[in-house]
């Protein structure tokens, strides 16, 4: 629900959202953490991890 309130509020300002897609232990499980964390700080507004198949 915190996604689809965020997203309704900027698109209440028209501003657009930025939403980044990581591979979740790709290359490696603590890569993966430090990435989430850069890719917020960098103004993502949402990062999503999806699980390897």
């Amino acid at each position: 629900m915190r996604i689809e309130k965020s997203l309704r509020r900027l698109r209440e300002r028209g501003r657009k959202s930025l939403i980044i897609y990581i591979t979740a232990g790709d290359p490696n499980l603590k890569a993966t953490e430090e990435l989430v964390y850069s890719i917020a700080e960098a103004g993502a507004n949402v990062v999503e991890l999806g699980i390897p198949f």
